[in-house]
C-alpha cells in the first residue's frame, strides 16, 4: 500500500475529523489486516507506535510504525538465509567462494554492480581465506535478518553437541561465534552470564528462550550432575578444554565465576597466561 492508501486507512478506522486513533480503533484496524493476530502482538505494536505514551496515535506515529513493520516483514529469517547459503554452496564444503557468492546474489539481482559484489565479499572475509564461512556470511546479512522463535530454538539444538538438552560454555561460545565471528571473549562471557539465570554453568532451553524473548521468569533449579561437551560439569561447575589458535584453552565455570587459562608452547618453554 502507498502512503496515501495508508493515510486513507488511518482515517477510515477512526482518525477522520480527529487526526488520531485510540487503542480500540488501532486494534480493529490491525485485525482487518491480520484477522489471526494475537492480542499481545497488537498491544506490542501499539506500545511501539504510541511513542509519547499519551494513549493516542497520530498520523506521524502510525506511519512510522507501518514503515518499520514493512521493513521487518521484508527481512529473511535465519532459516531462509541458511537455505540460501547451502543452496549456493555448490561444492558442499560449508563455505562460499567468490563465484558461489556472486552467483547467488546475481540470481536475485542480475544487474548488481561487480565492484559492490567484490567489496562486500572482501568485507565479509574477515580471516582473508578467500571464502565465507556461515558466520562470516551471517555478519554480512545480519541487518537483513529477522530471528524467529524457531530460529532461536534451532540454534540451541544445533550447538547442543552432546544432545543433553543443555548448552555448556563451550557450546554457547561456538553458537555465539557462528553468528558473530568477531565477538571478543569478554562479550561471550557476559552474554553467557546474562542467560544463565540460576548461575549453574549450564543454559537450559528455558533460560535461552526467556532471555532472547525478554520474558521475565523465576530462575530454574540448578542442574544436577551430567557430563558437558568438551569437559566435565555438575554441581561444582564446568571444566572445558579446547584448542584455540594452536593453544590449549581451559575454561572453568564455578557458578558466576570464570577462570580462563591459555597454555601455549613457546620457543623458550611453556608460557602460562591467566586472564
Amino acid at each position: 500500500m502507498s502512503e496515501d492508501e495508508w493515510r486513507q486507512f488511518f482515517n477510515d478506522i477512526g482518525a477522520e475529523g480527529y487526526g488520531w486513533i485510540n487503542y480500540g480503533e488501532f486494534s480493529n484496524g490491525y485485525r482487518q489486516k491480520d484477522p489471526g493476530a494475537a492480542e499481545e502482538d497488537i498491544q506490542a505494536a501499539w506500545d511501539l507506535g504510541d511513542t509519547n505514551g499519551d494513549g493516542q496515535m497520530h498520523w506521524d506515529e502510525f506511519w512510522a510504525l507501518v514503515q518499520g513493520m514493512d521493513d521487518e516483514d521484508q527481512k529473511r529469517s535465519r532459516a531462509d538465509w541458511q537455505e540460501w547459503f547451502w543452496m549456493n554452496d555448490y561444492d558442499s564444503n560449508e563455505h562460499l567462494d567468490m563465484y558461489e557468492f556472486e552467483s547467488g546474489w546475481r540470481d536475485e539481482e542480475p544487474t548488481v554492480d561487480q565492484e559492490l559484489v567484490e567489496e562486500t565479499f572482501e568485507y565479509g572475509d574477515t580471516n582473508y581465506d578467500d571464502r565465507l564461512s556461515w558466520g562470516e556470511f551471517m555478519t554480512l546479512v545480519k541487518d537483513e535478518t529477522r530471528y524467529t522463535e524457531e530460529d532461536f530454538q534451532n540454534i540451541f539444538w544445533e550447538y547442543d553437541m552432546n544432545y543433553d538438552e543443555y548448552m555448556d560454555y563451550g557450546e554457547f561460545e561456538n553458537a555465539y561465534r557462528s553468528e558473530e565471528p568477531m565477538v571478543d571473549d569478554d562479550q561471550v562471557w557476559e552474554a553467557f552470564q546474562d542467560i544463565d539465570h540460576n548461575m549453574d554453568g549450564w543454559l537450559s532451553m528455558g533460560e535461552w528462550m526467556a532471555t532472547l524473548s525478554g520474558e521475565e521468569r523465576e530462575p530454574e533449579p540448578a542442574r544436577r550432575g551430567g557430563d558437558s561437551w568438551g569437559g566435565q560439569g555438575g554441581d561444582e561447575g564446568m571444566l572445558n578444554v579446547e584448542q584455540v589458535d594452536g593453544q590449549t584453552r581451559i575454561t572453568i565455570v564455578l557458578g558466576a565465576t570464570k577462570l580462563a587459562m591459555s597454555i601455549a608452547a613457546a620457543a623458550s618453554g611453556i608460557a602460562l597466561a591467566m586472564q
